[in-house]
């Protein structure tokens, strides 16, 4: 029996993870978006007008975020996911932002979160919503800063966008949308219902020190420095760089048996410049 997934918000990753998914020959896709788009041979519907659920999912990855008073998706449609006889695992994407600042010390999954952000407040609200649904097999996997091809340094320095904002004391974790990919996949080959998962590769460490080595794979110059104040950031940049943390993954690793394929920035960046034609080879560079 083929296995079905569906995809409420079939943004970057869960396109990603269609795609991987594709290979093997025994997934059905669905999913939801607001705008006209199609991706292969899923199966699309109109979040605004979707009233029910085809009865044979079996798996379950939800990647809209949630609002001021918790997850849309679990206020419309938690009931029929309740009801449905075949889902063997449901995924709720949410972010490490729910830990606030730690002062670039470590956290994992039992480490303090904070509420004095809203987002972190409606994640963490929508965590406790699915977490608490009797009877479905959720599990909330909380993402690092997500980069991959399209979606990087590398494209920012091509397109003169690039920032290079002057906090060395601000660290980050950030995960490659592969590696999501994988660590959602061993989840549902395994799944432990009520899991709570960190996502981040091996190597945190300052934003600078990643732009740098993207401009060093394009071989330009890298823009100066600049302060936070001359950013002209979003709410969103800003509390971007309000946070400072070292996100730790052993325990996703630990529970399925997991090695990322970008353990470390560099590798994901070449990686990236390679897939998308940005490193020329004759330089060498690393």
């Amino acid at each position: 029996m083929n296995q079905h997934l569906f995809c409420f918000g079939l943004g970057y990753t869960a396109a990603r993870l269609v795609t991987s998914l594709s290979n093997s020959g025994d997934w059905i896709f669905s999913g939801t978006s607001r705008s006209e788009r199609s991706l292969g041979k899923v199966a699309m519907y109109n979040l605004d007008s979707l009233l029910v659920l085809p009865d044979d999912i079996t798996h379950i990855l939800i990647s809209i975020p949630p609002k001021d008073k918790g997850d849309i998706i679990y206020e419309r449609f938690s009931r029929q996911i309740a009801k449905l006889k075949n889902l063997k695992w449901l995924g709720f994407l949410s972010s490490t932002g729910v830990y606030g600042d730690h002062k670039g010390e470590w956290v994992n999954e039992e480490s303090m979160v904070s509420v004095g952000a809203q987002v972190a407040r409606a994640r963490l609200l929508a965590e406790s919503q699915w977490l608490g649904l009797e009877g479905v097999p959720s599990h909330i996997l909380r993402l690092s800063g997500i980069y991959g091809p399209g979606r990087s340094q590398l494209e920012s320095a091509i397109s003169g966008r690039l920032k290079i904002i002057d906090k060395p004391d601000v660290i980050f974790s950030r995960i490659h949308v592969d590696d999501i990919v994988k660590a959602l996949t061993a989840s549902m080959v395994s799944p432990n219902a009520g899991s709570i998962y960190n996502l981040a590769d091996d190597y945190p460490c300052n934003s600078r020190e990643v732009s740098e080595f993207a401009c060093k794979l394009l071989g330009i110059t890298p823009p100066a420095p600049i302060l936070l104040e001359e950013a002209a950031l979003t709410e969103m940049g800003l509390s971007f760089y309000s946070q400072s943390k070292r996100v730790s993954n052993s325990k996703i690793k630990r529970e399925l048996l997991l090695n990322w394929t970008y353990p470390t920035y560099k590798e994901g960046m070449l990686a990236i410049a390679k897939e998308c034609g940005y490193y020329d080879f004759s330089r060498n560079l690393v």
